[in-house]
């Protein structure tokens, strides 16, 4: 009971399970960050001479995006097309079920009265969606090559800088929610 005699409504089964949910992403996550992706890196610098991949930059200008596609080797093109469209599909994938069931589990946490863990799935969904049109854009510009479309790679650059902004975005809100749970634990005066 609150202090106005009303309880905060009961979580439902899926709620009770998003924290688990999330540690299960949490580990595919992981899988991906720290093996399959540094793999994809590493093979992808030995076939360009050193040049990774686009989506790992904040931010790339036609001139940039040019010089490091040439660095590619034909092969380097085809790896760097199959990991994007193999890889790079599930990881978004991993990262938006992680960040939305540890968000959704946070927000309800936090304040769950608030209704916020009803909206705050919305936010992974268009990092996802982001990164899907990142990859699309990137790969369509990589099988063009050496053709040059530079108002294509603006607009792929800026969406890599979008789906950055979203990503820093997500990890802010993990941080100030996980915060707003710990500081209820720890105040006893303060419950939802």
């Amino acid at each position: 009971m609150n202090s106005k005699g009303t309880r905060p409504p009961a979580p439902t089964f899926m709620q009770k399970s998003y924290g688990f949910w999330a540690l299960v992403a949490a580990v595919d996550v992981a899988i991906f960050m720290f093996l399959i992706m540094p793999w994809g890196a590493g093979r992808l610098e030995t076939l360009s001479g050193g040049s990774g991949f686009f989506d790992a930059l904040l931010h790339y200008s036609p001139e940039l995006f040019y010089q490091m596609a040439a660095d590619f080797t034909e092969a380097g093109r085809r790896f760097y097309v199959a990991f994007s469209l193999i890889a790079d599909t599930l990881f978004p994938l991993a990262y938006g079920l992680f960040f939305y069931f540890l968000l959704t589990w946070l927000a309800w946490l936090a304040m769950p009265k608030q209704g916020l863990y009803r909206r705050i799935g919305w936010l992974p969904l268009m990092t996802v969606l982001a990164d899907f049109l990142e990859n699309g854009l990137l790969v369509s510009l990589v099988l063009r090559f050496p053709s040059e479309h530079p108002g294509l790679v603006q607009i792929a650059s800026t969406v890599t800088s979008i789906k950055w902004l979203l990503v820093a975005t997500l990890c802010l809100l993990v941080l100030l929610l996980a915060g707003v749970v710990i500081w209820r634990q720890l105040s006893p005066s303060v419950k939802p």
